[in-house]
């Protein structure tokens, strides 16, 4: 990435620090820190190729998976003594994070084998395949290996109520952070140059990441490898099941998803690989050379080589992003922002009729004295049920609320005041078609239409034409009740 000067990459990285003040601090700091995360990845996907990834296959580790399989994984664990680990969470609205994969490369001579564990699609405890699984943990988890990872190996400390593992087994082997490494790595190797000869200076302030305290691995592969990793999937739902054996009647649209998804979780592991690859750090005497043939596990169910690299949406391009772009990008953040505090506090409502009009439901919910922000109607992709979601400006009184709105706009709650509605209705449209009429009556005016419209034989014509119309009805019915019990007759 070539950069012109600090002052252009701090232009990139910091627009959203003119993003409007909030009251709230913590608030304008997680809105800034979306807002950069956007401009970073776009100025990453339209600068760098995308990433490529190495020679792989993946497993999973669930309840699906055999003793058979379980038994073929920890004979290839056993033959080397490298690995690199990653972990994934799923994120709960103000909720703390969810523990959901751990992320396992063998590091062996290609092809690799990346080891997905779904940690709430596990065996139970009484199960065989469950302490094969521990045992695979034991053997990864020993003091001889040595396991890269970016932040450290204490994230494990989050899948500790799983039982795989315990706090002893996580302190034994060697940790190597690659983050805090490669900070200092490339610190010491890469000073800042007044007068670079190329004309580009490589330092972390020069690069654009300078007032970071800590070094994103998307930041590392971009400087280091020269290619976009993509983090677009970081706060997706990781629990749904990745292994397409843990999905029954699994549509295309589900299988690619997941394949994408699993696709993501490999990549972190196999991008710290190339790093300390690139960076030396791994002795090819180390690994095992273990031919491609060896070993033939029949879980490999996504295969990198098979697995399509996404290119970025813009083509590759030196220039920064321009004004418009980052004028949308900011307006983004901020819609997603007003949304999100517009239902900070809010309530649902279940099982809403859908002939209920929005704007009869706030008027209903306002005359209750329940302040609200915003409506919005929902429809659940599980079970088809209308839930309304409501927006609260006091969060004080939310269990008040959700029982005084418990069945509100429900069909029983509709059919009971269904008369009142259509009452309301037609007083509405009767006076706005007298006021019409009014307005743009003939020259009789709506007097003289009136008692036009009482004369006795227009009266007498309508009965007349009412009574027939009746009776047409009367005779159709018959008619087919008459054919009904012919057919059941024969």
């Amino acid at each position: 990435m070539e950069i012109s000067s600090a002052e252009e990459s701090d232009d990139i990285f910091r627009l959203p620090d003119r993003i409007a003040k909030s009251k709230n601090k913590k608030r304008r700091q997680s809105t800034n820190r979306k807002a950069n995360k956007q401009i970073q990845e776009k100025h990453y996907s339209s600068t760098y190729p995308a990433y490529t990834p190495t020679y792989y296959n993946i497993l999973f580790i669930n309840r699906k998976t055999t003793i058979e399989e379980l038994v073929a994984i920890r004979e290839q664990i056993q033959k080397t003594s490298i690995f690199t680990l990653d972990t994934e969470s799923t994120t709960v609205r103000y909720q703390p994070n969810i523990p959901t994969l751990i992320q396992v490369q063998v590091c062996t001579s290609a092809p690799s084998t990346i080891i997905i564990l779904e940690a709430h699609h596990l065996p139970t405890q009484q199960q065989q395949e469950f302490q094969l699984i521990q045992k695979i943990f034991d053997d990864i988890l020993q003091p001889s290996n040595k396991i890269f990872s970016w932040g450290g190996i204490i994230e494990l400390n989050n899948f500790i109520q799983f039982g795989l593992f315990d706090e002893r087994q996580i302190n034994s082997p060697e940790n190597r952070d690659l983050q805090q490494e490669f900070k200092l790595h490339w610190d010491r190797n890469y000073p800042h140059e007044t007068n670079p000869g190329d004309g580009t200076c490589k330092c972390r302030n020069c690069f654009g990441i300078g007032h970071k305290p800590l070094i994103s691995l998307q930041d590392v592969v971009a400087f280091q490898l020269n290619e976009y990793l993509n983090k677009e999937f970081t706060c997706e739902n990781f629990m749904t099941g990745l292994d397409p054996k843990l999905v029954i009647n699994m549509n295309t649209n589900e299988y690619n998803h997941r394949k994408k998804l699993s696709q993501y979780a490999s990549n972190d592991c196999d991008s710290i690989f190339k790093i300390i690859s690139s960076m030396n750090l791994v002795d090819e005497e180390t690994r095992t050379q273990t031919t491609t043939n060896q070993l033939v596990i029949e879980t490999v169910v996504y295969d990198a080589t098979e697995m399509e690299v996404e290119q970025p949406s813009l083509q590759h391009s030196e220039n920064p992003l321009s004004a418009d772009e980052r004028r949308r990008i900011h307006n983004r953040s901020r819609t997603l922002h007003q949304r999100q505090m517009a239902y900070k506090h809010e309530i649902f409502i279940r099982n809403i009729d859908h002939r209920y009009p929005v704007r009869q439901m706030k008027i209903t919910l306002k005359s209750m004295g329940i302040e609200i922000t915003q409506v919005n109607p929902l429809i659940s992709n599980k079970t088809n049920e209308r839930i309304l979601r409501v927006g609260l400006k006091q969060p004080d009184h939310l269990e008040k609320y959700e029982e005084q709105t418990e069945g509100l706009f429900s069909t029983r709650s509709y059919h009971r005041n269904c008369h009142k509605f259509n009452k309301q209705r037609r007083r509405n449209h009767r006076e706005h078609r007298n006021e019409y009429r009014d307005e743009h009556g003939n020259e009789h005016g709506n007097e003289h239409r009136n008692e036009h419209r009482n004369e006795p034989h227009r009266r007498n014509q309508h009965e007349h034409r009412h009574n027939q119309q009746h009776r047409q009805n009367h005779r159709e019915h018959r008619n087919d009740q008459q054919q009904q019990s012919n057919y059941w007759r024969y």
